[in-house]
């Protein structure tokens, strides 16, 4: 999915967080190289997937709550 379109299904409070998932690089390039958003009216998920040929879960919210994953930068060199 396109990132502009990730962004306007996003909630409000989990955009500034998407962004900036969106600028982490390493030495060889960008971490992320696609995202995917699984997300109903009330909750989802954003998911990255990296260089490295791994998946991870960067936004969950629902009804009560979000909790966002920040990378540690210099795990990625």
């Amino acid at each position: 999915m396109e990132p502009d379109k990730i962004m306007n299904l996003l909630p409000e409070e989990c955009k500034d967080h998407f962004e900036m998932l969106q600028k982490v690089k390493t030495k060889y390039g960008w971490f992320f190289n696609r995202f995917a958003l699984f997300a109903r009216p009330t909750d989802g998920v954003l998911v990255g997937f990296g260089n490295d040929d791994m998946y991870y879960v960067l936004i969950v919210w629902d009804g009560e709550g979000r909790d966002l994953w920040k990378p540690d930068q210099n795990l990625f060199d």
